[in-house]
């Protein structure tokens, strides 16, 4: 079966043959420090989700709260040395200092800890239950980069955040820059993988997280956006299956920031 990445849909919306270029004839973009700081980013807090239960289990005292964040971003920093040494051959060809990467990676993972740590010292402070029993009260339990798929949908991807309430989870995405639609309808995409996946529980907003104006962006979902993001996919189906070039678009600013230009333009000279 083909599946519809929710990054295939940013990518149709910036320029359908990017869809083409990448999903039909393979091409990728080139890994540079962001690609694999982001891959180093997925991969520590896929093992830091793995292992919260076993964070929240040491917690079997009325702790402060210095004392369980310093559990959290001890915990993190051992997982994030591990998982460099893991990049360590694709980390030498970026010729970054290990020390620097380091530091980057706390400053990058810094709030989510914070925010995690805050989260168990107010189920404490609400409970007063440790261990296991507070593990079992803790809400919201929070997952950073959950992978989702659905056959139904045919779509996969990969959301920055889910936080799971009893009855409820509210997605989360993560932005770096300033609002964009592609950002809603990315968000209203995870929200139909989530109700795939988890059709026990409501999911009728979420959050967009704008990093560099500490703003949070409350949306509720709506049919009108679900629509879109459905008809985007059978588009994005259409090209991959059928194979076919939609052809380049017209917006030469869009070309500029575009690292498949150069493919993009052999394309356009053989077909000439």
């Amino acid at each position: 079966m083909i599946y519809v990445r929710v990054t295939d849909l940013n990518d149709y919306l910036f320029c359908p043959r990017k869809v083409y270029l990448k999903r039909v004839l393979g091409l990728k973009e080139e890994r540079g420090f962001e690609a694999i700081f982001g891959s180093l980013i997925h991969e520590i807090f896929d093992r830091l989700n793995e292992c919260e239960e076993e964070i929240v289990y040491q917690i079997d005292d009325d702790y402060p709260f210095d004392y369980i964040l310093n559990l959290y971003e001890d915990t993190a920093i051992s997982i994030a040395n591990e998982v460099i040494n893991n990049f360590s051959e694709e980390i030498k060809e970026l010729q970054v200092d290990r020390d620097y990467l380091l530091l980057k990676i706390k400053k990058h993972i810094s709030e989510e800890l914070w925010e995690r740590a805050k989260n168990v010292y107010d189920a404490i402070q609400r409970y007063n239950e440790y261990g296991l029993l507070l593990w079992d009260k803790l809400e919201p339990k929070i997952y950073s980069e959950l992978e989702l798929l659905s056959d139904t949908l045919k779509m996969v991807g990969r959301i920055d955040r889910a936080e799971f309430y009893s009855e409820r989870i509210v997605p989360v995405e993560i932005k770096s820059g300033r609002f964009s639609k592609s950002h809603l309808l990315q968000l209203h995409a995870y929200a139909l993988l989530l109700k795939q996946n988890y059709p026990k529980y409501h999911i009728d907003w979420g959050v967009i997280y704008y990093t560099s104006s500490k703003r949070k962006k409350e949306v509720k979902f709506s049919n009108k956006l679900y629509d879109k993001v459905i008809s985007l996919r059978d588009e994005i189906l259409k090209i991959i299956e059928s194979e076919t070039d939609p052809g380049p678009c017209s917006n030469f600013n869009k070309c500029k920031k575009c690292a498949l230009r150069e493919y993009c333009k052999k394309l356009n000279t053989s077909k000439n």
